[in-house]
């Protein structure tokens, strides 16, 4: 009750005039398991390679906002009416690049996740790449979300998460797997 005091108490502060809100909702969470077959250079560090893609998939899974300080965005060449355009927050300023990637989205796309696993130095190639939604209880939410190979399908009201103890990432080096222990991945 009182964050949502908090929250229905910041804005009214900060509405438009004629502007109301009528409805304040908690978004809920839905696991992303990932699962795929990845190439990897031989000689590499395979723990570090696996934080590596996990990170990389999880951002783009679940994209991060982060708050800058004035420097920071004035550095990067923002402008002064940019920066301070919207209400004052308490940590610092947003990015509106960031906001709108942090959208719920309707889909995830397999493609997206490739190509930010190629970018993640050592990994040589990604082969059998299936997605899959699992709600609070752990199971799938539907075959619509399951083992999807290109588009995984969401509502558009949910916030997806990845989940690294639902989804099994197989590394490869040379063609020989690595199977990593549970406590030599992240978690």
């Amino acid at each position: 009750k009182t964050v949502f005091a908090t929250i229905e108490a910041t804005l009214q502060k900060n509405r438009n005039l004629t502007e109301d809100y009528l409805c304040k909702e908690i978004v809920e969470k839905v696991d992303i398991g990932v699962c795929a077959d990845i190439e990897i250079e031989p000689g590499l560090d395979v723990v570090e390679i696996m934080a590596q893609i996990q990170l990389a998939i999880d951002k783009i899974i679940c994209p991060k906002i982060n708050f800058y300080t004035l420097n920071q965005l004035v550095n990067e060449g923002y402008h002064s009416e940019d920066i301070f355009l919207g209400p004052k927050l308490v940590h610092g300023f947003l990015k509106d690049s960031e906001v709108e990637k942090a959208q719920l989205p309707s889909e995830i796309h397999a493609s997206d996740i490739i190509a930010v696993l190629m970018e993640v130095k050592g990994v040589k190639s990604v082969k059998n790449l299936l997605m899959t939604a699992y709600n609070e209880l752990g199971l799938p939410l539907s075959k619509s979300t399951t083992n999807q190979s290109w588009v995984l399908p969401l509502s558009g009201e949910v916030k997806p998460v990845f989940n690294a103890t639902v989804s099994k990432l197989l590394l490869f080096q040379k063609n020989i797997p690595f199977l990593l222990s549970e406590n030599q991945q992240m978690q």
